[in-house]
């Protein structure tokens, strides 16, 4: 079946009679380059008054060609009938094109939504690369952070490693250091060792030196050998303040031969000790009275010397 075309002019010539309106009248004059310019007039609806109603008017100047343009202005017609008087043709085709002009009116929608969309798209993305570059520079800086603190803590290692270093020297001095303050604790004799000292080899002679005996001999003897052993006791109270004061100190009163050195103290201990020629004096209550005679026999007087001495 081959279609026939029908001039839109046609088309609104038919749709007028078809409502009881007067033939539309066209009126065409020549313009600028060639260009015609084309004008329908036409009565919108009908008039119920005395009066009539005053005609539309439809012009374009697009065209060159008279039946072009006139069907183009015809068409306009058409148009403004069926938007301000819905009253269109009903033409075989004409349900197709409304329904192909409605589905194109939604496409243009549909595609109007999609731009709306894509411009907020736009926008987000945008955003986003705004964050992106935000979170870049952030974590740009919190690894310059990072590897300042790195190089702190490297030099904090360091530092604790040096300080470790000094920590083992200062332990293996301050066990040399024990080793002479042990030796030094002894004496130069070891007459402050307990198993050596003097004071207890001298209470042994005085054990050994009491007699059992009654007789008046015996009897001076005993009481000089009980005078002699206040004196070991004296001598032995003063022994052991000599080990406390030594071993608060960790020094020694004596100048004994080199032979031990600690360069840091000055400090020397001879292994095999040797005493001083001239041992400091320690002064003592004995200074002030008369025990022994210059053959270093035991005075007299000493058994009449108050209790408190001893």
């Amino acid at each position: 079946m081959d279609p026939v075309d029908l001039p839109s002019k046609v088309i609104l010539d038919a749709m007028f009679d078809k409502v009881g309106l007067p033939t539309a009248a066209y009126s065409a004059r020549a313009v600028h380059r060639g260009c015609l310019e084309v004008t329908v007039a036409f009565h919108p609806i009908a008039s119920e008054l005395e009066r009539p109603v005053s005609q539309t008017y439809i012009s374009t100047s697009a065209f060159t060609d008279l039946e072009e343009v006139q069907n183009h202005v015809a068409r306009k017609a058409m148009e403004f009938m069926e938007q301000e008087h819905s009253v269109v043709p009903g033409n075989y085709n004409y349900g197709k094109l409304q329904s192909a002009r409605l589905n194109n009116e939604s496409l243009r929608e549909r595609l109007k939504e999609k731009d709306r969309n894509i411009e907020i798209l736009k926008k987000i993305n945008t955003s986003l690369a705004q964050q992106m570059e935000e979170k870049s520079n952030t974590l740009d800086s919190i690894m310059k952070i990072n590897k300042d603190m790195m190089e702190k803590v490297a030099e904090k290692d360091v530092a604790i490693e040096s300080i470790k270093n000094v920590n083992q020297t200062l332990l293996k001095q301050l066990g040399e250091k024990q080793v002479i303050i042990k030796k030094l604790i002894k004496g130069w004799d070891n007459s402050l060792d307990t198993g050596f000292s003097a004071t207890i080899q001298l209470q042994c002679l005085i054990d050994e030196g009491m007699s059992p005996g009654s007789t008046q001999a015996d009897i001076e003897l005993n009481a000089t050998l009980q005078s002699a052993q206040h004196i070991c006791e004296y001598l032995e109270q003063n022994t052991i303040l000599a080990v406390e004061y030594l071993q608060s100190i960790g020094t020694y009163p004596y100048d004994p031969k080199p032979g031990f050195t600690d360069e840091e103290d000055n400090c020397s201990v001879d292994p095999e000790p040797v005493p001083p020629e001239n041992p400091p004096y320690m002064r003592s209550w004995l200074d002030d009275e008369e025990i022994f005679d210059s053959e270093g026999n035991c005075s007299a007087d000493f058994d009449t010397l108050a209790e408190e001495h001893f």
